[in-house]
């Protein structure tokens, strides 16, 4: 279990428990911004990556694609046959 996994797993059991009243709210909301802006960065995180993986992908192709194109001969540094200066 990752230091992540744990870390919601505790913020998980916090929650329960303040929401069936076991434990009190607190009058300093600090922690609770905290969580949601934790929760909103890993919204905008996720969206972000969904957002950005076609772009990614259209690159690599792209990539794949150029690389094809110059490693067409061999020694790169030979001049084409029947191609005159």
């Amino acid at each position: 279990m990752t230091a992540r996994d744990k870390f919601r797993k505790v913020v998980a059991e916090v929650l329960t428990d303040w929401r069936l009243g076991i434990i009190p709210p607190r009058f300093n909301q600090g922690a609770e911004c905290e969580l949601y802006k934790a929760g909103v960065a890993e919204i905008i995180e996720l969206r972000l990556c969904a957002a950005y993986v076609p772009l990614f992908q259209g690159l690599e192709r792209i990539k794949a694609r150029v690389g094809i194109l110059a490693d067409l001969r061999e020694d790169h540094f030979v001049p084409l046959r029947g191609h005159r200066r």
